[in-house]
Order: C-alpha cells, then structure tokens, then sequence
C-alpha cells in the first residue's frame, strides 16, 4: 500500500512539474541528441508536442524582443487633447453643467477636467477631474472640487502643462493644477 502510495505521488509530482513549466523539462530531457535516437514513433510524438509547445503565444521564441511599446497597439483612436468644446459628459443627467473639458493623454491614461457649474446650484462652479485607463477606457479617477466661492459656471480658457486657467461667468479668474488636483493662487 504504502509502495503504491509512494508511486502515485511521484506521478503527481512529474505531471506537477510538467505542467507548471509546459513540458519544456521533458522536451528538453527528450529532445537531447547526444544519446541514441528514439524510435519512430517516439519521435513523431516528441515533434508533435514541440511543435504545439512552440506554438503557444508565451514561448520564448514568439515574445517581442526589446522594450514594450510606449502604449499599447489597439486600432482605438489615440484621444484628443488640449480644450475640447464639447458638451457631451459621461455623467449623470442633472448632476452638473459642463461648459467644455480639457483633456491630455500620456499613452496609457486619459486625464479628463471638466468645466462647469452643479446642476442645481449654478452659482457654484465646479470642475471634475477624471482618470481612464487607456484603451479600455476605466475609470481610474473620479473627483469632484467646487470652487472656493460662487462665482457662476467655469470654463477652461488656457492650459499650461496641467495647469488649467478657468474663468467663472462672473469673470473671476481660476487656476486649478490637475498634478496636485486643487484650486491654486494664480
């Protein structure tokens, strides 16, 4: 009993292994030419397996070479950036009204900042920074910073780096620093 216990376990173990490292030990062990060649058939199954093993997507052979590209391929459009005049927002209706955004992308995230005033208070400027994974579009980020007074909807005039410079309906002028995500002294 305790022989035969001992064999399955030694099965289980090589299988383990085999598994774990895709047959590429025994390939490797099998595929040695420096002992006696195998018989036919040996060796056909010997091919068979190294050419399926050599057909699958991470063997060493079929991986890119060099560093990984600086964004991913994907027939995705690469974003627009800079101060978009669109209106269109992923939010809520009745939660905010946007006047525009500004928006920039680095290759792999979309930094989304959008201008405008709460819905139910328009006094109160608001503009709503958002974060998406590019290109699955994830969101990230999502956060909200209302204007330290009320001075009407905001609207994105200039850009500087990620220093954004809006203007509220009550011409009072705004920079807010996407980096540090807050309102700042201009």
């Amino acid at each position: 009993m305790h022989n035969m216990n001992m064999r399955l376990w030694k099965w289980v173990l090589i299988v383990g292994v085999l598994a774990l490292t895709g047959g590429g030990t025994y390939a490797a062990v099998q595929s040695d030419s420096d002992g006696p060649p195998l018989p036919p058939d040996k060796q056909a199954r010997l091919d068979k397996a190294n050419a399926l093993r050599a057909a699958l997507p991470n063997h060493p052979e079929r991986k890119p070479k060099g560093p990984p590209p600086a964004h991913p391929t994907t027939s995705e459009p690469v974003p627009q950036t800079g101060i978009l005049d669109m209106q269109q927002t992923p939010f809520p209706r009745g939660s905010f009204v946007i006047e525009n955004r500004w928006q920039d992308f680095n290759g792999r995230v979309i930094l989304q900042v959008f201008a405008g005033a709460l819905y139910n208070d328009d006094s109160q400027g608001v503009v709503i920074e958002r974060r998406l994974q590019y290109p699955s579009y994830r969101e990230l980020t999502f956060r909200v910073h209302q204007t330290p007074t009320r001075d009407g909807a905001l609207r994105v005039v200039a850009a500087r780096g990620h220093r954004l410079s809006v203007v509220a309906k009550g011409k009072k002028d705004f920079v807010f620093d996407a980096d540090a995500e807050a309102f700042v002294s201009p």
